[in-house]
């Protein structure tokens, strides 16, 4: 699956087809990211998945407690609800986990990964960041998804 598209429409949308493709709409996500940066995202990616039977969880830095992810009034949001889970349908693993200021590894990713039952895996980065910190080679990741952003400021 190698499409390109411009846009948050695109960037969603390509979220929500690749976490269906993995998970029929069904059964346990996952998602990965670190605390304040990442944690907006996941929220807004989990709201393109409200009308499914999936149970979303937000877990910060690879943490074995897993926020449990609630559709609000005003959209998704993590909730401090925590409980720990055995296994996953599916993890997403967010971009920010591989940045430089981040102290989570590749290796502490795979380790996540297999502790959840080695269920598919799908990254959202921006700025090709997991390949840039070596990570597609180190982790099989199902779909990367990766959105280019250019700013103005007029």
């Amino acid at each position: 699956m190698s499409e390109k598209g411009k846009g948050l429409k695109a960037f969603l949308n390509g979220f929500r087809e690749a976490v269906l493709d993995v998970t029929d709409g069904e059964g346990v996500l996952v998602y990965s990211g670190c605390a304040g940066t990442c944690t907006p995202f996941a929220e807004l990616l989990a709201f393109t998945l409200r009308e499914t039977d999936l149970e979303q969880y937000y877990s910060i830095d690879l943490s074995r407690e897993f926020h449990r992810m609630e559709l609000r009034e005003h959209g998704f949001t993590v909730t401090d609800e925590t409980e720990r889970l055995e296994e996953a349908d599916a993890i997403v693993l967010l971009g920010g986990l591989a940045m430089p200021i981040s102290d989570v590894t590749v290796e502490d990713a795979r380790e996540f990964v297999e502790e959840l039952g080695n269920p598919p895996v799908i990254g959202v980065c921006f700025m090709n960041m997991f390949e840039r910190a070596g990570w597609t080679e180190k982790l099989d990741f199902h779909t990367i998804i990766d959105g280019y952003l250019e700013v103005t400021i007029e």
